[in-house]
């Protein structure tokens, strides 16, 4: 009895494949974090500050200057933390209003070049063993003896 190799070979691909393919899955959904920005309205609305000065871009995008330890003292901290949480609120209620299938596809589009990277990441690892195998058998056989 002859063992066919090539075809071993290719379901331990396959097998290694599929498990390469839900792993990095798997860890692509559970790392990810699709961050989508709060919509301008809220922002212009609650990014402010008590005198009225609005926030700088920084500040817009949720940051605000860790290395000022007068920002506990002053509660310039907490009411950076009030805003943005008025703030998220005003967009989760925007966002529940919208319809489902209209939030998914925005999401989406968001997020495009961050889904085609990890896709990228999740499906050539395996194509590239494939061929690397395909390459490495075709080398092999044309070292082997020919047969009469």
């Amino acid at each position: 009895m002859q063992i066919n190799w090539v075809m071993r070979f290719l379901r331990a691909w396959a097998a290694l494949a599929i498990l390469w393919v839900l792993a990095s899955g798997w860890h692509a959904y559970t790392t990810t974090y699709l961050f989508s920005q709060p919509d301008d309205d809220c922002l212009n609305q609650f990014a402010k500050w008590p005198d009225g000065t609005t926030f700088n871009e920084f500040e817009r995008g949720g940051l605000l200057d860790d290395f000022d330890r007068n920002d506990e003292a002053s509660g310039r901290d907490k009411i950076f933390k009030e805003a943005w949480k008025k703030i998220k609120d005003c967009g989760a209620a925007k966002e529940a209003a919208k319809p489902l299938m209209q939030r998914v596809a925005l999401r989406v589009t968001e997020n495009w070049s961050e889904l085609t990277s990890a896709l990228r990441l999740i499906l050539l690892p395996p194509l590239a063993v494939l061929i690397a195998g395909f390459i490495f058998g075709w080398i092999v056989r044309g070292f082997r003896a020919k047969q009469p």
